[in-house]
């Protein structure tokens, strides 16, 4: 509670690893950008990571 007012904070996160995903960091990132945009598309308040050849999903 702040100042007497409930707060709510949701988070969505998406994830990719290097050097499993690719040896680019920066081709990476993207994968994690594109995780993170699955996340927020699928009902946000997730995480989601890049699995190799799939999205892996955490509620």
């Amino acid at each position: 509670m702040i100042e007497g007012h409930e707060v709510l904070i949701g988070c969505s996160i998406g994830g990719a690893v290097w050097p499993d995903h690719d040896r680019d960091i920066l081709a990476v990132v993207k994968l994690a950008d594109e995780a993170l945009y699955a996340s927020k598309n699928n009902g946000k308040n997730r995480a989601i990571f890049i699995m190799r050849s799939k999205i892996r999903c955490k509620q």
